[in-house]
């Protein structure tokens, strides 16, 4: 009696984890921090000031992040008013809470978070991968803009124009990267 060939080698040890699945699809990189961060910031006042002193909303990748943290900021900065899973909800929901996850993903946000130390970091990662699609932004207008006609050195000034742009906006901190590479 012979036995059927096994469909996947098998794991030499109890705790390997399973080969990756490659049709399932990748997160964007930066989400699970902008989830901490939206969830540190749900925490505390000092987790909402050193977030607000990195980012801004058109540093996170979806909409419902966007609105989360627009809630999340406006009602930081009203002076009367409370921050917490609560009132965020109450806030958003007259905007379209289901756009956001509604009420449970607010709560899972805040769950999600062991501690608020981190947010510093995870702003950081946020920001710097925000960098990096507005860079991968400029990449793609300047080689429509190298791919037309006209000028060379116009289109020199515009992709540098553009870059300069990315430059401005982005906060001179250590990113995570440099701090991992030991550069500040």
């Amino acid at each position: 009696m012979t036995m059927p060939a096994p469909t996947e080698p098998p794991r030499l040890y109890a705790l390997e984890a399973p080969p990756p699945d490659d049709d399932q699809p990748t997160e964007p990189p930066g989400r699970t921090a902008e989830r901490a961060v939206l969830g540190a910031m749900l925490h505390n006042n000092r987790a909402r000031d050193e977030a607000l002193d990195i980012l801004t909303r058109n540093d996170f990748t979806t909409a419902a992040h966007q609105a989360i943290w627009d809630t999340i900021t406006a009602l930081h900065l009203d002076a009367d008013a409370t921050v917490d899973t609560i009132t965020v909800t109450d806030r958003i929901d007259k905007r379209s809470l289901r756009g956001v996850g509604g009420p449970s993903y607010i709560d899972t946000l805040y769950a999600s978070v062991v501690t608020t130390e981190n947010i510093t970091w995870h702003a950081r990662i946020v920001a710097e991968q925000a960098t990096r699609r507005r860079l991968d932004e400029v990449g793609a207008k300047v080689r429509s803009l190298a791919a037309t006609p006209g000028n060379v050195t116009d289109v020199i000034a515009a992709a540098q124009a553009a870059l300069t742009a990315v430059a401005a906006t982005t906060p001179i901190t250590a990113t995570p990267a440099q701090a991992k590479d030991g550069a500040s």
